[in-house]
């Protein structure tokens, strides 16, 4: 999988310009794991949103 990969690709070559293309593509690939994860605690977060919220916050009326 590879999100807007080339893209992606350009960006990290316009911010990283000193970096080899070796070093780019661990940080591409870092990058998407990092979005992935995202994607999966929205998911989680959906799914227990009601419960959670409860146990998390404390509700007081002002």
């Amino acid at each position: 999988m590879g999100y807007r990969k080339s893209v992606v690709r350009h960006n990290l070559k316009l911010a990283f310009p000193e970096k080899s293309e070796a070093e780019r593509l661990i940080i591409e690939k870092k990058s998407y794991h990092h979005l992935c994860d995202i994607f999966m605690e929205m998911i989680k977060t959906m799914r227990n949103a009601d419960k959670e919220i409860q146990e998390r916050f404390k509700f007081v009326k002002v």
